[in-house]
């Protein structure tokens, strides 16, 4: 726990300092200052930092304290409890307690205060792999108000997957928000992470490069795509549609869908719906999979065409025909719920059955709850039992949270309280809420005397 500790109290001071350094392109004092003598608690609290951290001041510790009693005074009872928390962290002027920090920063936290979420973020990440999760929720509160650091932790999380399934593109977006507001570490994270793209996937782009000099459409098409994401080459836009539409001209049809996709979202050209739709109709009427199932996107939403779910299930059903694991699972998703098409339990277990069968860990999970019900498919419990262990063992949540329900209760296997601990415990460190009540519930029935 010491160590804990210590970890915490680092990363407490580099939040802190890093908020104080660099955040603002221009500074930001004179503004700060007018909000400050207007009795703004917000503006108070942050002039604090400048002066404690001598940030586009000089130094002064004295008018640091001062400005945050003002805000304090002002009834910002949320930078009360922050600043208590750090000094129970830091063990300024008390004894170091962790546990009384947390606290303090929770009531902080909960009352909405950006830099405490942050805190609770980071006390949470460096507790260990089985908080990650929990650290992530609260990176996103704090984030989703702005606060730059958390964009840069919350984006850190979708770079490494700690807490979260890893994706380059919203820890590009989240990096992206922060450096937008001149936050220096974020513009570097960026600039790093370019340069690892590059030393990554240059090679891979030299040799496209070669084989659509050659003629190949494919590595025309594809070469597109790097060129699109900024990927091993510089991000140009303009580059990749010309390529797809090269490559479309000499009759690639892969190619309409990504073309379609720059339509649709107005990158390289100007946005346009309907001329999506219409590239991926010519794509579709060739069997492409993919086109299939943006036409059916397109109908669902109504981009590009009058929003029309029957038809959206019309395209996504010769999607999951050609055997794509995910369709097959939303129209298990839809026959199941009724959304879009006439409620049919029997049809999402047969969606579900195909998707599942290929591995997709949702179909698994919904597929055992089919048969733990009795929904659309004769009751089972032993069955569920076993799509339920498929999903849990690649990660699924709510899968290890119902794993973990029927060891407790023995349904469909013997019940084993050491096992449904196990996967409760498995979800829980995921935020699976209802995971944690239930191992509470289980913790809780262990200490009671037995009769």
């Amino acid at each position: 726990m010491k160590k804990h500790m210590t970890q915490v109290l680092a990363a407490v001071l580099a939040v802190v300092a890093l908020l104080a350094s660099g955040c603002g392109k221009e500074s930001p004092i004179s503004s700060l200052e007018q909000k400050a003598e207007s009795g703004d608690a917000a503006a108070l609290f942050e002039l604090g930092i400048c002066y404690e951290y001598g940030n586009y001041v000089k130094q002064d510790v004295n008018k640091a304290v001062e400005c945050y009693q003002k805000s304090v005074d002002q009834g910002n009872d949320a930078v009360k409890d922050y600043l208590e928390g750090v000094r129970y962290a830091t063990g300024i002027g008390v004894e170091q307690d962790m546990d009384k920090a947390v606290k303090c920063c929770l009531k902080a936290a909960e009352s909405g205060l950006a830099v405490a979420q942050d805190f609770l973020g980071t006390f949470f990440f460096t507790a260990g792999e089985q908080y990650f999760a929990c650290a992530v929720a609260w990176y996103q509160k704090a984030a989703d108000q702005g606060f730059a650091p958390a964009q840069l932790h919350l984006g850190q999380c979708y770079f490494s997957g700690k807490g979260v399934e890893a994706d380059e593109n919203k820890c590009v977006e989240w990096w992206q928000k922060a450096a937008d507001q001149g936050f220096k570490p974020a513009q570097k994270m960026l600039d790093t992470l370019k340069d690892l793209n590059k030393s990554m996937y240059e090679p891979v782009v030299k040799q496209l490069m070669k084989d659509a000099k050659k003629g190949d459409l494919s590595a025309q098409s594809d070469l597109g795509v790097f060129y699109m994401d900024g990927k091993g080459v510089e991000k140009d836009e303009a580059k990749a549609v010309e390529l797809w539409q090269n490559a479309i001209e000499r009759g690639h049809a892969p190619a309409l869908v990504n073309l379609g996709s720059a339509y649709m979202n107005g990158t390289g050209v100007e946005k346009d719906p309907a001329k999506a739709v219409e590239l991926w109709r010519k794509a579709a009427d060739q069997g492409i999979v993919t086109a299939l199932y943006s036409l059916g996107q397109a109908y669902w939403n109504g981009d590009g065409v009058e929003k029309d779910p029957a038809k959206a299930m019309e395209w996504w059903e010769k999607a999951a025909e050609q055997g794509d694991a995910y369709v097959q699972f939303l129209l298990g998703w839809c026959y199941y719920t009724g959304e879009g098409v006439e409620k049919d339990l029997a049809k999402a277990v047969e969606w579900y059955q195909k998707a599942a069968e290929q591995g997709w860990v949702g179909a698994q999970c919904n597929l055992g709850v089919c048969y733990q019900k009795g929904e659309g498919v004769e009751k089972d419990p032993a069955k569920a039992v076993e799509w339920f262990q498929k999903a849990a063992e690649q990660g699924d949540s709510a899968a290890q949270f119902h794993l973990g329900s029927c060891y407790d209760i023995g349904e469909g296997v013997e019940k084993d309280p050491d096992k449904a601990k196990e996967w409760y415990q498995k979800a829980a460190e995921q935020g699976h809420g209802s995971a944690m009540k239930a191992l509470l519930e289980l913790e809780e029935a262990e200490k009671q005397p037995q009769e």
